[in-house]
């Protein structure tokens, strides 16, 4: 019986050639390539939509992710420019450094020669 039902149910619909529906005492007529357009634009509709859903939320995971590494480069920014404030007070007291040590060199000299000239003049009146 349900085979019948069936069979009966598939023979009934193919042999439809029009779809004939009436509204407000217009009638409309539709053949079997339109009603079929009309199905396929129907579920193009539906899954364009659902692929809509599934790239909007890509496109907010993304625009999450971008944020977040805006974040991060904000941070590493201010890292380097601490970085860049250090290098130069270092290079800063290392020239200091360098000044101090070419003075102390001076001296050094001076005092060295300083010293010789007492010692030869000791040493010269000592003989004389």
């Amino acid at each position: 019986m349900l085979l019948l039902i069936s069979l009966l149910m598939t023979t009934i619909s193919s042999s439809q050639t029009t779809l004939i529906t009436t509204k407000n005492d217009t009638m409309i007529c539709i053949t079997p390539q339109q009603l079929k357009t009309a199905n396929l634009i129907f579920l193009e509709h539906d899954k364009l939509s659902k692929e809509n859903d599934v790239m909007q939320s890509q496109i907010n995971a993304l625009k999450f992710l971008y944020e977040d590494e805006l974040r991060i480069d904000s941070l590493y920014e201010n890292v380097i420019t601490d970085l860049n404030l250090t290098i130069s007070e270092r290079e800063k007291d290392i020239k200091k450094q360098e000044k101090l040590t070419r003075r102390a060199k001076r001296w050094t000299s001076v005092w060295q020669v300083i010293g010789w000239s007492s010692s030869l003049t000791l040493l010269l009146v000592c003989i004389l």
